[in-house]
């Protein structure tokens, strides 16, 4: 391998290298402000929990071995 081929190789290795970097500032740029962010995934949740109360989704306490019915404030039972 001549020197000129290996320092093409490098290059490119390197041209690579920088394109992922490129795209992970692309993508960061994207992002909403961290700020934001958090507030839509509040309420993102808070959706996701309105509709789990609504079927009465439910799980089991690993600790307790008993089962937790989802609740949500919005709903009737996540007052009680």
């Amino acid at each position: 391998m001549s020197a000129r081929q290996a320092n093409t190789d490098h290059y490119e290795q390197a041209s690579q290298g920088m394109g992922l970097v490129k795209w992970v500032e692309r993508v960061g740029n994207k992002l909403p402000n961290p700020f934001m962010l958090f507030l839509y995934l509040i309420a993102a949740l808070m959706i996701i929990t309105a509709i789990l109360s609504i079927f009465h989704v439910t799980a089991i306490d690993p600790i307790k071995n008993e089962e937790i019915q989802v609740k949500n404030l919005l709903s009737q039972e996540g007052l009680q």
